[in-house]
């Protein structure tokens, strides 16, 4: 039996046949021969090596079901489900219907909304993030941590998941208690080696929270939920009965989770984001504002490219 992937090799495998299929596109192909394919033509080819990938993958692994989008030029080529959502039901993955949980693909949404504040010169990613926070962690002292450093994971904490999954909905606690009450020890200096970090997103989130002086889900959603019309995406804890109700069933290595519900998360901005559809992207681009996300070269994302 092969063992169960992880969520990063299914997307990346996923990620891959898209790329092949998008490299033939005639806006992949910069500089070289025009390309006579249509729009149609090169929708068809990315499906047929999305449907080979996701298939397959879902064959193999002997996963449930998957929901994908592949969005090419600003609009979606392919909108498609796959398996179900439901084992007990049997009820197919519908794209337009069906919730997932993205888990920490939930971190760029945040990423993107604390971007906003950068980019109208708000905050400042490079000033010690306890000026923005209305739960400071510990003192700066010489070497405070900032929004950059929470943002590409060298906040310097401890790697530990407290804080992440509470399995009785009694025992969850606003956001800011977590830091408030729990805080996670620094451990190195910040700015230097990179440690993966939910406790530096859940301050991320945070941040965004307090400069709107509301909660975080409630942040979030005002600056890129409704504007953007996503009426079934939340990072609410638990979430909205409707939504949940459509939400895809939590299925763990072997079995369904318990009564079929995903943990609750503490740190709710690490990963706890249900969302309709990967299709309900982030369309990045480069940066002609200056610096990328929290300071990084490259490419960010804006308010404005959620689609």
């Amino acid at each position: 039996m092969m063992c169960s992937p992880s969520r990063r090799q299914f997307l990346a495998g996923t990620g891959a046949a898209c790329g092949a299929a998008l490299a033939g596109s005639p806006t992949a192909a910069a500089g070289g021969p025009r390309s006579t394919a249509t729009n149609e033509q090169v929708s068809s080819d990315i499906e047929r090596l999305v449907d080979e990938a996701v298939e397959t993958s879902v064959h193999d692994y002997d996963i449930p079901g998957a929901s994908v989008a592949v969005v090419s030029d600003g609009s979606r080529s392919v909108t498609k489900g796959y398996g179900v959502a439901d084992r007990d039901t049997e009820s197919p993955v519908d794209p337009d219907e069906t919730p997932f949980r993205i888990g920490s693909v939930s971190k760029p949404v945040v990423a993107t909304a604390v971007m906003d504040l950068v980019e109208r010169g708000e905050i400042d990613p490079d000033v010690g993030v306890n000026q923005y926070l209305d739960v400071p962690i510990g003192s700066d002292g010489d070497d405070p941590v900032t929004l950059a450093d929470l943002g590409t994971h060298r906040g310097g904490f401890e790697a530990t998941n407290r804080g992440m999954w509470i399995p009785d909905a009694a025992d969850l606690r606003p956001l800011a208690s977590y830091p408030r009450t729990d805080p996670q020890s620094r451990l190195r200096t910040p700015g230097g080696v990179g440690s993966y970090s939910n406790f530096g997103y859940a301050l991320v989130g945070q941040v965004r929270a307090a400069h709107a002086d509301k909660p975080f889900y409630r942040a979030i959603d005002d600056l890129l939920v409704a504007p953007a019309g996503m009426t079934r995406s939340s990072f609410r804890q638990s979430l909205p009965g409707s939504l949940a109700e459509a939400h895809a069933t939590g299925h763990g290595a072997r079995a369904r989770t318990e009564n079929g519900e995903f943990p609750l998360l503490g740190l709710r901005p690490a990963g706890s984001r249900g969302e309709l559809r990967v299709p309900t992207v982030l369309g990045c681009r480069s940066s002609t504002r200056g610096r990328g996300s929290f300071g990084a070269p490259a490419r960010s994302c804006y308010p404005g490219d959620v689609r």
